[in-house]
């Protein structure tokens, strides 16, 4: 059973399942890569790299879009590299999704075209934009932005260089950055994270394999202290699990990192 200190945790991180290859991007790079994508004030975000994603998580990731398995907005699905899912602690977790890919403008418009509700893009730049009845779409480079027309708005505004991107957070691309590089492809990033985290900035978590897996946390907190609070309150509840194999808790400064072993299928 996974240890109750770290349960919480998992509930907010996106689906991860596959292998890694060694000719892949290191996985933090790119997902920092789109946080740079995203505005600053966003307090969830959650990675997967499709590339390193079996067929089943391509799969789920349909589903839960709720978009035409065929095609995605008139490209194939082979077209997409990576997926982020963002949101706020504040909305209830109303989430937007971004995608990074080979994209084709001239694709997107002709398939929207038909779509009740969107029509026409405005056009920004070299930005389109499409404003639906219940969300707008953008095409911000090699970046589409899905969600709410606020979001995508400011999403666009991090393009024009008017707003500040996800990736100047530095407590959040300080724990991105100390996950393993080769250590699965799902990632989550949430800053002043709740849930009995007390004076937590940043946390971050990586994923290894579909049902047995290593997963390793990390946790940046505001001072020395707060640290050494978290990191006693672990050692006691794992303690209380039974230290189980293959888990482990280290402090390094306001950081905490804890390593663990989850085999889902004794759930």
């Amino acid at each position: 059973m996974l240890p109750a200190v770290i349960l919480s945790m998992v509930l907010v991180v996106s689906f991860g399942v596959g292998g890694c290859h060694e000719e892949l991007e290191p996985q933090w790079t790119k997902a920092i890569e789109m946080m740079a994508a995203l505005p600053s004030e966003i307090d969830i975000f959650r990675y997967v790299d499709v590339r390193r994603a079996g067929s089943d998580s391509i799969g789920e990731m349909k589903t839960r879009m709720d978009i035409p398995t065929q095609d995605f907005y008139g490209q194939g699905w082979d077209t997409i590299n990576s997926v982020g899912f963002f949101g706020s602690w504040n909305d209830h977790f109303s989430q937007s999704s971004i995608y990074e890919g080979a994209f084709d403008g001239t694709l997107m418009v002709s398939a929207l075209e038909g779509e009740v509700g969107f029509g026409s893009p405005s056009r920004f730049g070299s930005i389109l934009m499409w404003t639906g009845d219940h969300l707008s779409i953008a095409l911000i480079d090699r970046f589409i932005v899905v969600g709410n027309t606020e979001r995508v708005q400011h999403c666009i505004e991090v393009a024009q260089g008017e707003r500040e991107p996800l990736s100047d957070n530095v407590d959040a691309t300080d724990v991105v950055r100390r996950l393993p590089e080769d250590d699965g492809f799902s990632l989550a990033v949430g800053r002043q994270a709740e849930g009995g985290n007390a004076g937590c900035l940043a946390e971050a978590m990586s994923f290894q394999t579909e049902l047995t897996f290593t997963s390793r946390i990390v946790l940046k907190y505001e001072d020395v202290k707060s640290a050494k609070v978290r990191y006693a309150d672990s050692k006691r509840e794992m303690a209380k699990e039974g230290n189980p194999a293959g888990s482990k808790i280290s402090r390094d400064g306001v950081f905490v990192t804890l390593t663990f072993g989850i085999d889902f299928r004794e759930w």
